[in-house]
């Protein structure tokens, strides 16, 4: 298990912050230190090399107890040992969840974490396992997932998670992509389509 951590702020502070985390017991690695924050944002590049194959799938939690830890654990152990798979939990809260779920498209301005099953491998041959490993990872943890999502770590999974990564901006989200952008001239992402109310009757 490895935990992250980035405190911007005094360094006398951080530390102050650390001190429950540095009881827990030896670490086999500790990397904390004073960096820039460009360095720290790249840390983990090796982690996605470009030419490997990647698959994953995330939700929002909000809080994580027993049944989340067991699920957690038990897909661990079942997990392809192919470089660049884990299971993660990127936490959000503090200066993040401060301001109006409407500032921004992002709506999801409460505490809580994203977290998912990332699969890395580097063989076509063992891309079935992969994905399915993944999959299965995320199906079993549906009973503490919130219905919302992160916009970024969504794959082509249909408009319904597009509104979960959006949640109460959607439709406001909606009607400028209507106005600004009618024919979908910009859709290499996981975008508001503008005929979306369409779509998602038909489904």
């Amino acid at each position: 298990m490895g935990i992250a951590v980035c405190h911007c702020g005094p360094a006398s502070r951080g530390e102050q912050l650390l001190a429950p985390l540095r009881t827990l017991g030896t670490p086999l690695a500790d990397l904390i230190q004073e960096r820039p924050y460009l360095e720290m944002q790249s840390m983990f590049d090796d982690l996605f090399t470009p030419g490997r194959l990647y698959y994953w799938k995330s939700s929002l939690l909000r809080k994580v107890d027993d049944g989340v830890i067991d699920t957690i654990l038990e897909h661990a152990h079942a997990m392809p040992l192919t470089p660049g798979s884990f299971i993660y939990m990127q936490q959000l809260h503090g200066a993040a969840s401060r301001i109006s779920a409407s500032d921004t498209a992002f709506p999801h301005r409460y505490d809580h974490y994203n977290c998912g099953p990332m699969a890395g491998w580097e063989s076509p041959a063992e891309t079935e396992k992969n994905i399915r490993w993944a999959r299965q990872c995320w199906e079993a943890m549906q009973p503490f997932y919130e219905r919302r999502a992160y916009v970024n770590d969504l794959g082509e999974e249909g408009e319904e998670r597009v509104k979960e990564a959006f949640g109460e901006n959607y439709d406001r989200l909606l009607a400028l992509k209507k106005r600004y952008d009618p024919t979908n001239f910009f859709h290499m992402n996981q975008n508001i389509r503008p005929d979306a109310e369409r779509l998602t009757g038909a489904a």
